[in-house]
């Protein structure tokens, strides 16, 4: 069963921040920050922390003001039984949230990487596919269709009790997004959980009209199968018909009918990829690594819209690398870098790895990447790219150069502030960092914007204070609670993940992988 202290260890902060970033602190005090917590709710914003998505492509991550995430968190616990019920309404889903053992609080009760296996079988005897993608599914999901799913419309226009289950998670959805009705956030398991719920619904309307389907859906992504085209038009257009009632679109650009056995996508390059062993000795090692690097570049650019570097990193990740091979295997890995930026979290786990069993680092080099990497990023306002640029520097001890420190800080991004302030405390940040624009966010107004966690953590860690020198924090009841006890979300003394090297790399990565079904 899902509980709030589960919800808030490991599923509040977005899983693509850099390791410093943590929430133990507060799950620890679970039960004592609810029992100070007032009961009214409290408007609030979400710090916004923009990832790549796809090649040219962004999505704004959002972390939730940890006030009104507690309460969300206790609501969805208190009540788990019942929605997990409502969630074993549909015969179709292949993303139910269920309790995680390892990484998350919840997952879905298919694994990613099992999807394209589950969907063969089910696709026996059909021949055609209907593939539907509901438009930008998290943003553009309106809040008061939640308890509309959970009640049915007629029932939850007229009801608007708000001690009703789902109109609760609505006005806490609301209450995190400074009122806002339109989106979920991004990032926080609770918003999977939430966003099944509509899910579910759609599910439910559509068995209800064709009660035989066959295939599933995996969040916002439909996979029918049919034996005739028109079945597939059919229920196509009466898919459109219930999303379009729940206030939201379908991607037609990614909606399609197509006849079976259908072209595999990415499933090619990653069988491919997959296939690769590399050999003890030095130079069968070396032949090996050279093939497969160009092999995922040549993939990568097929490919664009797949994360085909990131895919081929994580799952030589463990490999041990003889020494002779490393210096060629570390440029593959800065190129990698360049040409996929969303792979730099692996690399610079690769990369530390490397550094902590002694290996020699091509120093200069990887400091020449990091400022070329943050002058470019900080350009476009890549967040994601400019914090772990800044945390690999960082995990080396590299020190970053005044002109990238001056990009660094017309940046306001709570992120990737708390990163620098760290490196500058360490000594690996000297010169460049004009702080005066960060200096106008330490506010108490700020403890429930967009800035929260630059507002609280800042203060606390001495990095930063208010223009006027007054303790803003001891004025409002929760964060003063948090501070009273040392509830920190920025922890100095993490460490990127070492891995565990062995001679032979054969098991897929745990990493995201954007699937194409059959």
């Amino acid at each position: 069963m899902v509980d709030t202290a589960d919800l808030i260890r490991f599923g509040y902060f977005p899983k693509e921040l850099p390791p410093p970033f943590t929430t133990d602190y507060i799950a620890n005090h679970v039960p004592l920050l609810l029992s100070i917590a007032p009961q009214k709710l409290k408007k609030s914003r979400c710090c916004r922390h923009s990832i790549p998505k796809v090649k040219n492509l962004r999505r704004d991550l959002k972390i939730p003001n940890p006030l009104n995430q507690l309460k969300l968190c206790e609501h969805l616990a208190n009540n788990w039984p019942d929605i997990e019920a409502f969630f074993q309404r549909s015969t179709i889903s292949l993303s139910i949230p269920i309790k995680d053992t390892e990484k998350r609080a919840v997952k879905t009760n298919i694994d990613i990487r099992n999807i394209y296996i589950e969907l063969l079988h089910r696709s026996i005897g059909c021949s055609f596919r209907l593939h539907v993608d509901i438009s930008n599914y998290y943003s553009n999901l309106y809040t008061h269709s939640i308890p509309w799913a959970y009640y049915g419309k007629e029932y939850a226009k007229v009801n608007r009790d708000e001690s009703l289950l789902a109109n609760k998670i609505d006005r806490m959805i609301q209450s995190q997004q400074d009122g806002q009705t339109i989106g979920i956030p991004i990032g926080p398991d609770t918003s999977l959980i939430i966003s099944e719920i509509v899910g579910v619904a759609i599910d439910i309307l559509l068995a209800r009209e064709f009660p035989n389907l066959k295939g599933g859906r995996y969040i916002d992504d439909y996979f029918l199968y049919f034996e005739e085209k028109e079945q597939a038009n059919e229920v196509l257009r009466k898919l459109h018909e219930i999303i379009s009632d729940f206030e939201l679109n379908i991607n037609r650009e990614k909606t399609e009918i197509s006849e079976l056995p259908d072209y595999l996508g990415d499933i090619k390059w990653r069988y491919e990829l997959s296939m690769y062993s590399f050999k003890n000795d030095r130079e069968s090692q070396l032949n090996r690594i050279i093939d497969y690097f160009n092999k995922a570049f040549e993939y990568s650019k097929l490919y664009p819209e797949d994360y085909v570097i990131r895919y081929a990193l994580g799952r030589i990740k463990q490999l041990k690398v003889h020494k002779e091979n490393w210096p060629i295997y570390e440029s593959f890995l800065l190129h990698a870098i360049t040409a996929e930026p969303s792979a730099i979290s692996i690399a610079t786990n690769i990369l530390y790895t490397y550094k902590e069993i002694n290996y020699d680092l091509a120093i200069d080099n990887i400091s020449n990447l990091i400022d070329a990497f943050i002058k470019f990023h900080c350009r476009y306002h890549h967040h994601n790219e400019i914090a772990w640029a800044l945390w690999l520097s960082k995990m080396l001890k590299i020190k970053i150069n005044d002109e990238s420190a001056k990009c660094i800080s017309k940046i306001l991004d709570s992120i990737i502030i708390l990163i620098a302030l760290d490196l500058e405390n360490n000594g690996l940040i000297l010169n460049g960092l004009d702080k005066s624009k960060w200096i106008d966010l330490m506010d108490g107004g700020q403890l429930y914007d967009d800035n929260w966690l630059l507002c609280y953590e800042a203060d606390v860690k001495g990095w930063l204070h208010s223009r006027s020198g007054k303790d803003y924090i001891a004025k409002d009841k929760f964060f003063s609670y948090l501070k009273n006890y040392n509830i920190q979300f920025y922890d100095v003394d993490k460490k990127s993940t070492k891995y565990e090297l062995r001679e032979e790399q054969d098991e897929e990565p745990d990493e995201y992988i954007k699937l194409v079904y059959i």
